[in-house]
């Protein structure tokens, strides 16, 4: 073997090690959408939730690391109880908990 193959061959496997060890990370996203679901359903973009309460009992009941966002979909929201987001993940400046609309005001249909 030429010695740039054997280089090329020590790179590749470097390049698997690094893969394998390095942890996986998993963002989480959660929907909400209080007219086409139920707080039975478990939060997906084809079967909302409901209330923002229950999003925030999902955040606070994962231990998963990683970043964390709620979408929310158009319409009107009754919160009649503080909703609070108490959970044990230690989030980062890159892993974070984000709620956005799924439409902005401003965007065209």
């Amino acid at each position: 073997m030429k010695i740039r193959e054997i280089l090329n061959h020590r790179l590749f496997i470097i390049v698997v090690i690094i893969t394998i060890t390095t942890p996986m990370v998993f963002a989480e996203v959660l929907y909400v959408d209080d007219t086409n679901s139920d707080d039975a359903n478990p939060g997906t973009e084809d079967k909302p939730m409901r209330t923002i309460a229950r999003a925030a009992a999902m955040v606070n009941n994962s231990k998963e690391p990683g970043p964390t966002t709620i979408k929310i979909e158009p319409g009107v929201y009754v919160i009649d109880k503080t909703v609070t987001f108490e959970n044990q993940r230690s989030y980062t400046q890159d892993a974070r908990l984000t709620i956005e609309a799924t439409i902005l005001p401003d965007e065209r249909n």
